[in-house]
């Protein structure tokens, strides 16, 4: 896909924007080239928005792109899912295999020994295990909870905040993780974490990919037994709590200590909103005041914990673009206008709030600003993705 077919050519350069459009189609033949496909429909997406109806061929190759990467990108997300159920599938089974073959080993021997000999032997005799072998089966129960009162067990809580900076609160105080940066970012991932725990290859995986198993697993036990001292001293009522446990070859966060996140209230909301009409405002206001910077800002790059924040993204866009209207038709436009202006501190390129923004001004009266605002959307978009506003932002203007 170094080039466009001739036809394709021909059509591009017949474009109203032909310069503009051709860089967005370079870029996201460029972005497919390297298997970005993320990227390159972001870019395809904007420049099908920009083309003229009579621009079949380009259109038609446009349209069958974005609807297979939509396909794609859900199939590689359930992938992941499943290459991570397959990484903890192969631990449990190494555990069960390592309580199998010493145990088996010593009693085929003991068969052995007694056809070398020429001895009889009772197989109902033999089939009992020798004493002399340790036998250790993995530990399927759930982790026992410790017993406290529920008074101790508020005292012993972890309360961690994961907007804009991340931080770890114990008894309500925060306390200084450890040096070690792996420590801390393994404290990060089980607290993003579905169930709060992770096997011991699947943070080998992540965190020290280039080194061998021996080396990784080194590495790893130095980071935890960091993180954990860290913990322990943070704990004000010397409770010997244990806040990082390890079972079956994982590590988890103790399920027996409360653990309070701003994300989890941030999602109980949103979800609270979507099912209940008469309280969804005050709920995605709850929501959205929790929404103080990207999640997990630390590890904006790490791909473990980039689905998670765009999908936390993507909600928290939804409710500050619901709350905007919502008040702009009630006509308290002050608060209509923090709401848009949150989303473009989200997302300066997005255009739909630019457009609420100059609507704003256009019911008020204040037209120096809807014009300003315009001319704002226009450079910004011009220089981010070297597009010009669509129709209905320039109609919004004219209004003025």
């Amino acid at each position: 896909m170094d080039s466009l077919y001739p036809h394709e050519q021909d059509a591009l350069a017949a474009l109203g924007e032909p310069l503009v459009l051709a860089h967005l189609l370079k870029e996201g033949l460029a972005a497919v080239q390297r298997e970005r496909y993320a990227e390159a429909g972001a870019l395809f997406t904007v420049v099908r928005a920009h083309l003229p109806p009579e621009h079949l061929a380009i259109i038609a190759l446009l349209d069958a792109f974005l609807l297979s990467n939509t396909d794609y990108q859900q199939v590689e997300q359930e992938l992941q899912a499943i290459t991570a159920r397959f990484v903890e599938a192969r631990a449990t089974q190494r555990v069960h295999v390592t309580a199998l073959v010493k145990p088996l080993s010593a009693w085929v021997e003991r068969i052995q020994a007694c056809e070398a000999q020429s001895v009889a032997y009772d197989l109902q005799a033999l089939s009992a295990l020798p004493s002399s072998v340790p036998v250790t089966l993995p530990q399927t129960s759930p982790l026992p909870r410790l017993h406290l009162t529920e008074e101790r067990q508020d005292a012993e809580g972890l309360s961690v905040t994961c907007f804009g900076q991340f931080i770890v609160r114990l008894h309500g105080q925060p306390i200084v993780l450890c040096a070690n940066r792996k420590g801390q970012a393994i404290m990060r991932y089980l607290v993003a974490a579905e169930t709060h725990s992770a096997t011991s290859d699947m943070l080998q995986m992540l965190f020290w990919p280039e080194d061998e198993a021996e080396t990784a697993q080194h590495k790893l036990h130095i980071a935890v037994s960091s993180l954990r001292r860290s913990l322990q001293q943070g704990d004000m009522f010397s409770s010997g709590a244990h806040y990082i446990t390890y079972k079956n070859h994982s590590y988890a966060l103790n399920p027996a200590i409360p653990l309070h996140t701003d994300v989890d209230s941030f999602l109980a909301y949103y979800q609270q909103g979507l099912h209940q009409d008469g309280e969804r405002v005050a709920c995605y206001e709850r929501a959205c005041r929790l929404y103080t910077g990207p999640f997990l800002s630390e590890d904006l790059y790490a791909d473990w914990s980039s689905l998670q924040r765009e999908r936390i993204c993507r909600s928290y866009m939804s409710m500050c673009n619901v709350l905007a209207h919502h008040y702009f038709q009630a006509r308290r436009y002050e608060e209509a206008e923090n709401w848009a202006t949150a989303m473009l501190k989200e997302d300066k390129c997005n255009e739909a709030a630019y457009r609420l923004l100059i609507q704003l001004y256009v019911a008020q009266g204040r037209r120096h600003d809807a014009i300003q605002q315009y001319r704002l959307c226009e450079q910004v978009l011009l220089q981010e993705l070297g597009i010009r506003p669509l129709a209905e932002t320039r109609i919004a203007v004219e209004q003025v």
